[in-house]
């Protein structure tokens, strides 16, 4: 298996929230899904995550250096069963420039509202490739 994280400054709570007329949280659960149908594109995500930082000093992640001081960062944790079908550039290229709703409880005033991974100066998310242990690996010690 092989497991990724992103990191981002948009607001992907997951709500579960389908109703339209509750627009908070149905606005945070479409971003939800919309990260969710990105990583699906090439392989089908397991063991999805999603936690709030909260009041994090952003000199700490990898956003665009527009984003200074303290924030909340969403990150969320997946993984996938086939070793090295999908890498980094492939999430990069896939989710750039992906619409998003903004002006939900970002604590950040985001300079786009599209999911931004390759330009520098924008970057509102990105993603890391985690080395995690496998069961066999725990269990050989």
């Amino acid at each position: 298996m092989e497991f990724f994280t992103c990191y981002t400054l948009i607001d992907i709570t997951c709500t579960g929230v389908n109703d339209p007329a509750q627009s908070l949280p149905y606005q945070q659960y479409q971003n939800f899904n919309t990260f969710l149908q990105f990583i699906g594109l090439r392989t089908q995500p397991l063991d999805i995550k999603v936690e709030r930082l909260i009041d994090q000093p952003l000199d700490n992640y990898k956003f665009s250096s527009t984003y200074t001081g303290n924030g909340d960062v969403w990150k969320i944790t997946w993984s996938i069963e086939t070793v090295g079908y999908v890498g980094i550039n492939e999430l990069k290229q896939d989710a750039d420039g992906i619409p998003i709703h903004t002006n939900l409880t970002e604590t950040v005033d985001l300079t786009s509202s599209v999911l931004e991974t390759k330009d520098a100066r924008k970057r509102n998310l990105y993603f890391v490739k985690e080395n995690r242990p496998t069961q066999t690996q725990l269990f050989d010690k």
